[in-house]
Parts: C-alpha cells; structure tokens; sequence
C-alpha cells in the first residue's frame, strides 16, 4: 500500500492560495468587464454564487487547519462549526454544481430561441440543477447526526461502501459523469451545429474546460477511492485540501472561455464594442449565425457620410467648395444606399 509521507501544513497553504487567487481573480475579471459592457446575463448572476461561497471555503480551510497539531483537535467549538455538513460538505457541492449551470448557460447564449441546440442545452442545465439538489440530499441523509450541525468528523455514524464513504462515492462518479456528458455534449455540437468560426471557437474552448474538470475528478477520485493509497497521519487535511483544489479548478474554468477571449481580443487590438454577443450576453439571450455576421457591423459606430453643396447655377462652380457638412447613418443602411449618377 502507498503511504503519504507526513505534509507540509505551509506548502499546502501557499499552494492553495495562489490557485484560489487565480481563481478568484479570474472571477471577479470576468464579472467586471461585462458589467462595464452592460452585458451581464444568468451565467454572470448564477457565477456570484461560488464566487462569494469560494472565498468563505478558502477562510475556512486557514482557519481549520492551523497546525498540525490543530487538525485533529474536535474539542474547540469553533473546529465543530466548521466541520459542520453546511461549511463543509454543501459549500463544495454548491461551488462544484453551480459552476457546471454557468457553463451550461454559456453554450446556451450562442444558439437561437426554439432551435433544437438551445433545447438540449436548457435539459443539460436543467439535469446539473438536478445533480446538485440530489448530491446535496444524500450527503445530508446518509449521516446520523444527532446535532442539527452535521458534523462532518462524525464519519462512524456515516453509511460505507466498502470502507468509502457512500456520499463520497456518490458525488465523486456523479460529478465525473456529468462532466464527461458535458464535455462530449460540446464537442458535439460543436462540430455539428451550424455556427460561426467564432461561436465554434468559443464552445470549444468551454470543452476544454470541462475536460479538464474531468481530468481532475478522475484524478481525485483515483487517490480518495482507492485501497492501494493511504493518505497518512494528515488525512483530514489531505482530503480537505483536495476538496479546495476542486472547488477553486471548477471556478477556474467556468470563467476560461471569457478570459480567453478577452485575452485574445486584446492581443489583435480590438475593442469590446466589436465581440459577438453570446461572449458578453446579449439581451434577447441568443446570436443566430446570421446576426453573428452582422453583428460587427452594426456595432460599430456610425458611418460618416460628407455631401457638398452643389449650387444651383449649371455653369458657376460653388464659391467655397470646403463648406461641407456630415450625414452619420448606421452601416447597415449602407447596404440598401445607391447613389444616382449625375445626369
């Protein structure tokens, strides 16, 4: 059997610091730039969810584990709240699970109201709703607790299968399987709806997200579920730092695709004003390949036209040719615009 040697209380720390910043950062970016674009949609709302929750699970864990002498002290009141199932074990299936609907209603902005995309998209967001409630009922009802807290190190009054913790098994493959659904839901529809190089750019970034949840979930549950492995003397704090990695990986990655784009449009020197809706929210909640087309064009300012003064004399040219004055029309007008010969 594989045995972890004993941990580094600080590296841990340190280490899931910086991932939850980057995390956390990445969040509020996001957040922040499309509310100054005037473009905040449901994905943005529900996202405020495990933002504020991700930031009260990383104090938690600095406040728990505060040594290693401390991990294992139950007799401090304080250690039994936060070891409690709502500051533990729902503050994670939240923050897994609401990032999942965020990325559900990403793919949703890209495809008009009624298609069959939009359709199967809004099941899939509506299943991840599901999921959670489900994750969060049998992690609450398979513990024995005496105490309206639920605490969490009370793992003897907890149902097993075959020495795991059932409500472990359960979020663990559940999780694993709707993002595999998820992901291979993406690359799908990717490579057969009818979209934009753009919108396709943007679905498939958002597959590369979920494969990397998916990756990390295969990995955690290959440790925490696994005979060979033993998590040692500091198991309490290697699983709760593993539970923080997912929390703060799901919030990264929920917000990927926006950063990408964001970075990239930037790198090829365009504004906000000239991005496809679906990358900030558009009002009406969809982009058809056809507005995605012509978006570009009417989000840019207006055209300017200059007319000059013709007068009316057939034989005098006008006596100041630099009195002139400015039309501005939209550029989608300009489609329709002809322009007479002079007879």
């Amino acid at each position: 059997m594989l045995v972890l040697p004993e941990q580094s209380y600080l590296g841990w720390k340190v280490s899931l610091g910086i991932f939850h910043g980057l995390a956390l950062g990445s969040t509020g970016f996001r957040l922040l730039y499309r509310f100054r674009a005037n473009k905040w949609w449901w994905d943005d709302y529900v996202l405020t969810v495990p933002f504020v929750l991700d930031v009260v699970y990383a104090i938690l864990f600095y406040t728990r584990f505060r040594g290693s002498s401390d991990s294992s002290s139950n007799d401090d009141n304080l250690l039994k709240i936060l070891m409690s199932y709502w500051l533990s074990d729902l503050f994670l299936i939240t923050i897994i699970w609401s990032t999942k609907i965020v990325l559900c209603l990403s793919v949703l902005q890209v495809f008009s109201k009624g298609t069959p995309p939009r359709r199967w998209t809004l099941v899939l967001t509506w299943f991840m709703t599901l999921s959670w409630v489900s994750c969060a009922i049998t992690s609450a009802a398979t513990c024995r607790n005496q105490a309206l807290l639920f605490i969490d190190g009370q793992k003897q009054s907890c149902f097993k299968v075959g020495g795991f913790l059932f409500k472990r098994i359960y979020f663990e493959t559940n999780n694993l399987v709707a993002t595999l659904i998820f992901a291979l839901f993406c690359l799908g529809i990717s490579s057969r709806a009818d979209l934009s190089s753009a919108e396709r750019r943007f679905i498939l970034s958002i597959f590369g997200a979920s494969s990397c949840i998916f990756f990390l979930t295969a990995l955690v549950v290959g440790i925490t579920l696994n005979r060979g492995v033993s998590l040692g003397e500091d198991q309490d704090m290697v699983l709760a730092s593993i539970e923080q990695i997912e929390a703060a990986n799901s919030l990264l990655m929920a917000n990927l695709s926006i950063v990408l784009s964001v970075v990239r449009q930037r790198l090829l020197g365009r504004s906000h004003n000239s991005w496809n809706g679906y990358a900030f929210g558009d009002d009406s909640g969809s982009l058809s390949p056809t507005d995605s087309q012509s978006h570009s064009c009417t989000s840019r300012s207006l055209t300017p036209i200059t007319l000059t003064e013709i007068s009316e004399s057939p034989y005098s040219l006008p006596s100041n040719l630099s009195d002139q004055f400015s039309l501005e029309v939209p550029c989608r007008s300009l489609r329709s615009l002809k322009i007479e010969p002079l007879e």
